[in-house]
């Protein structure tokens, strides 16, 4: 995992649910990656055992793969991390872009569908695809997901001002 240096409690929260699951002991090696910006990343490492079952769904050729059971899985949490990682203000409507093929934007937002909110894939070209909220189901997706965001990370859940 990299973040910024700035998100060194963020990142370091997001190792706490993956101990807690874990059946075995995480090995964490961190260290900063040099940026040309004024911040450096910080990247986590880890080795466990149970890591493999993790790679196998989300890499099950080598190559990143969503699946509508990884989605499962991961809930309302994934759903913060999409956001977090992802999410933006456009306008009124919310949108997570991260430059998914069409049909992984299809398959986020059926999932976000089934889960009570109005998303849609938004096709930046034949290549590329985001997931697009509606104003209200942004609304609504934002106050869901603010009780189970990371303090440190609330900044990113607030509308800009115009």
């Amino acid at each position: 995992m990299i973040r910024s240096e700035t998100e060194h409690t963020y990142l370091s929260s997001q190792l706490k649910p993956l101990r807690k699951f874990s059946n075995s002991p995480i090995d964490c090696v961190r260290d900063r990656v040099e940026t040309d910006g004024f911040y450096d990343k910080e990247r986590v490492r880890l080795h466990c055992e149970d890591l493999w079952h993790v790679y196998e769904l989300l890499y099950p050729r080598d190559e990143k793969v969503f699946t509508r059971q990884l989605l499962d899985m991961c809930g309302m949490l994934g759903a913060v991390s999409l956001w977090l990682d992802c999410g933006q203000f456009v306008g009124r409507r919310g949108r997570i872009r991260n430059r998914y093929k069409p049909e992984e934007a299809e398959l986020i937002s059926a999932w976000l569908s089934d889960l009570g909110y109005d998303a849609k894939p938004v096709h930046a070209s034949e290549t590329s695809a985001a997931v697009g909220l509606s104003n209200q189901s942004t609304t609504k997706f934002i106050a869901d997901i603010r009780p189970i965001t990371h303090s440190t990370m609330k900044h990113r859940l607030r509308r800009p001002k115009k």
